[in-house]
């Protein structure tokens, strides 16, 4: 479940930059990673078809 969100923020990534802001905020140590939980990012993340089909 966690490889499905993750792999759905990295698709999201690509094309919204709400979720690329706050992933590369999380990557680069400036946010924690609960950034990625929050109901903003996980609506664009949870909107986006998982890469793994």
């Amino acid at each position: 479940m966690q490889q499905d969100y993750l792999a759905r923020v990295l698709a999201a990534a690509n094309t919204d930059p709400a979720v690329a802001g706050a992933f590369f905020a999380v990557l680069s140590l400036n946010r924690p990673p609960q950034t990625l939980l929050t109901p903003r990012i996980a609506t664009h993340a949870l909107r986006t078809p998982s890469p793994s089909g």
